[in-house]
């Protein structure tokens, strides 16, 4: 299997940085082929066990391209939800399609608790794979990289600390209370993370990506809206309930400890 000459010119930086952190972030879009170009990035660290992590359905193309590519080390494909499973033959390299799916806030997903685990156990070369690193917020960057030990947050010791100097946490009034909100992660998230990411488009690669989008406006039936309607106020009802439900504890937690109460409980 030949290489594009981008994927080359890919796999040429990404040694640099691999060499040089031991992870790298290929943020590529997709039918780029950052499958393809981790795969050959293995290849030229002659690594002899690698660990490719992804989504079930995405198993059988990886190791196609694994075939093709006929590479000098031993290829082991599971999905996420598999993790548990596996038995380690000393991994050289762990590589995590979808790396986004990591980036769960403020405590971590359970599939990053598992590659946190591998990832201490081995020491290994670590590249993580995203065509959207991170689609809601910055925020999600930090659970995606915190196992990895030369990642530029590792002074951090959770997302909380590393909250206070990236994150503008908001509060969103919910149930009568104030809850932390931590969606507003700053742009200084990416330029933390430029060292260790590579960025590929597919305007970049030659692909001609024209999207036309048309607007449908479908009639529902009269008992749809109906039904709508009803849940609006049934979901508005129990929204008064809890609130009063909460005022009411507030309350009575409040009488339980004045001090008239106390002294009567005294006597």
């Amino acid at each position: 299997m030949e290489f594009r000459q981008y994927q080359k010119e890919i796999i040429e930086k990404g040694l640099s940085v691999l060499n040089t952190h031991r992870f790298l972030y290929l943020a590529m879009e997709v039918r780029t082929g950052k499958t393809l170009t981790s795969l050959g990035l293995a290849d030229r660290l002659n690594c002899k066990n690698v660990l490719f992590i992804t989504k079930k359905k995405a198993i059988s193309s990886i190791e196609n391209d694994y075939k093709l590519l006929h590479p000098g080390y031993v290829l082991q494909a599971i999905n996420y939800e598999s993790l548990h499973k596996i038995d380690s033959p000393g991994w050289d390299m762990v590589i995590c399609d979808e790396a986004h799916s990591m980036g769960a806030f403020p405590k971590p997903s359970k599939r990053a608790k598992q590659v946190k685990m591998i990832i201490k156990k081995e020491n290994p070369y670590v590249i993580l794979l995203s065509g959207t690193p991170t689609p809601e917020s910055y925020s999600q960057m930090y659970h995606q990289v915190y196992a990895i030990p030369s990642n530029p947050f590792a002074q951090y010791k959770n997302f909380y600390r590393f909250s206070d100097d990236y994150v503008n946490v908001t509060l969103r009034p919910i149930g009568g209370m104030s809850i932390r909100q931590y969606k507003d992660g700053s742009k200084k998230i990416l330029e933390k993370m430029k060292p260790f990411t590579i960025s590929y488009t597919q305007a970049e690669a030659g692909f001609k990506v024209e999207t036309k989008e048309q607007i449908l406006t479908v009639r529902m039936s009269e008992k749809t809206y109906h039904l709508i309607k009803k849940l609006k106020k049934k979901k508005f009802s129990n929204r008064r309930k809890r609130r009063n439900n909460i005022s009411r504890h507030i309350s009575k937690t409040n009488d339980e400890n004045s001090p008239a109460k106390f002294w009567n409980n005294k006597v």
